[in-house]
């Protein structure tokens, strides 16, 4: 997240959308062959990345629930702003 962020102007926004962590989210995901990660994140897992990449007003949406066969998706928004550069 580090990385990303390094990449935005100050005040620029950073906008990560993921599923839910569940485990019927987990077992779906695990079986792709091409998901970046299986896990998920809930809402204070995803707070404390985007903390520790220094971005602040951090805000996190659930935004639509996806359904496949057994299995449903809730995915998320995170939004976190980089701090406007400090002037003297």
């Amino acid at each position: 997240m580090r990385a990303l962020a390094s990449h935005l102007k100050p005040s620029g926004v950073l906008l990560i959308a993921d599923h839910i962590k569940s485990t019927k989210a987990y077992e779906f995901m695990a079986g792709l062959k091409h998901a970046a990660h299986a896990d998920g994140f809930n809402e204070d897992t995803m707070c404390s990345i985007f903390d520790s990449a220094g971005l602040e007003q951090f805000s996190f949406r659930l935004t639509v629930s996806v359904g496949h066969d057994e299995y449903e998706l809730i995915v998320s928004i995170g939004k976190g702003i980089k701090p406007a550069a400090l002037t003297e």
